[in-house]
């Protein structure tokens, strides 16, 4: 894979998880192109990856759906979705 633009940025704020710490988390998409290889879990939290056709995508969030389209878009500068 190589990383070809920052295509979207955003901010969570005000979370506050179960143990009470409280965080905010700054979102960066990055814009990839693949080379080579297979899709294959990198760690302990995935349990199934794959490549998906932008017209199969799954359901999802309406920010999900905001990276996707940013990081799709031949915008150059990357979006704040907010």
């Amino acid at each position: 894979m190589s990383v070809d633009r920052l295509a979207s940025t955003s901010v969570m704020r005000g979370v506050v998880h179960a143990n009470g710490d409280r965080a905010a988390y700054l979102d960066l998409c990055f814009a990839c192109s693949w080379l080579s290889g297979e899709a294959q879990i990198g760690d302990d939290e995935s349990v199934e990856v794959r490549w998906w056709s932008l017209d199969d995508l799954p359901p999802m969030t309406e920010i999900l759906r905001a990276r996707i389209d940013a990081a799709i878009s031949d915008e150059q500068a990357a979006r704040f979705i907010g």
